[in-house]
């Protein structure tokens, strides 16, 4: 079962992020929520609502977190050209064509793993520093929605996994509460089935 929450654009909305400018859909930012309402001790697995939040955001706004994302680019292609580099020189990665596919694969990993395990820090730096009217397009934990989604007991996380086995189930009864205030704050809720 999917659920959407979208805000509603004909009520001119204002960006979440910078809270000054008019929203658009068209730049709008989407999180996916997830709220685990049932267990299952064999096989082990879960039973999951999905409920994607539209997060309304300004052309500005989104012209600065595209920015701040560069950085991170940088650091994946600085970090793939050296693995390659390193591999091809000192490994023998170029004897057969699927090693090469091989190198390529990993090497793309590495590098994914690294910038981002180094650019987010240096993306919520450069918000900080030169974009400070505006939050970080992952920075939601105030936004109307997600709080209330948040208290009920959802997660960002999918609850694919042992550890889903830990988390809370959520009460349909409280989620339903919950989608009908979030109907009269001014959002749209529809089904996605």
């Amino acid at each position: 079962m999917g659920i959407e929450i979208t805000p509603d654009y004909d009520k001119k909305q204002k960006c979440y992020y910078c809270g000054k400018r008019y929203a658009s859909k068209k730049y709008s930012y989407r999180e996916s929520w997830y709220g685990i309402t049932q267990k299952h001790t064999f096989p082990i697995s879960v039973n999951y609502i999905k409920i994607d939040v539209e997060i309304p955001k300004c052309r500005h706004c989104d012209s600065k977190h595209r920015i701040a994302f560069i950085p991170t680019f940088i650091i994946f292609v600085i970090c793939f050209v050296i693995y390659a580099y390193l591999c091809i020189k000192h490994g023998g990665w170029t004897d057969h064509w699927y090693m090469i596919l091989f190198l390529v694969f990993v090497d793309t990993l590495i590098s994914l793993f690294v910038s981002a395990f180094i650019g987010t820090p240096i993306r919520k730096i450069i918000n900080a520093i030169f974009y400070s009217d505006c939050k970080d397009e992952g920075d939601t934990e105030e936004y109307e929605v997600t709080k209330r989604l948040r208290k009920i007991g959802f997660s960002r996380n999918n609850p694919d996994g042992l550890g889903s086995q830990k988390r809370d189930l959520i009460e349909l009864k409280k989620l339903d509460e919950s989608l009908r205030e979030i109907q009269k704050a001014g959002f749209k809720v529809s089904n996605q089935n």
